[in-house]
């Protein structure tokens, strides 16, 4: 091959990869707090505070949501301290699904 060749080639690689970077999305939003912090601690605590209680329902619910969170101890069965151990099943299936599909999806 010759030396033209090989530059053209390089050449072209180069500006395909460039117009590749160059397309892409900048990165997905993180959760993260970020590490270089320009707001006062006090501000920060004070909108973090603020914003802690719609967290806290919006958990509550998805949890709520997929799970029996109800008190239904087995009878004669504690943890240490006497804490007690639920009985039956505490997980709840999507809507329209039944145990025997989940078990035939599983084998």
């Amino acid at each position: 091959m010759q030396i033209k060749t090989r530059w053209k080639i390089l050449t072209a690689g180069l500006a395909v990869g460039m117009v590749v970077l160059l397309a892409q999305d900048k990165a997905p939003p993180s959760s993260y707090a970020p590490v270089d912090i320009h707001e006062a601690f006090a501000s920060i605590m004070a909108r973090m505070s603020a914003a802690k209680p719609g967290i806290v329902k919006r958990q509550l619910a998805l949890l709520a949501e997929r799970y029996d969170l109800a008190n239904n101890p087995a009878p004669g069965v504690t943890m240490s301290r006497s804490k007690a151990v639920q009985q039956g099943v505490r997980v709840k299936l999507p809507a329209g699904v039944t145990w025997d599909q989940l078990g035939q999806a599983a084998s």
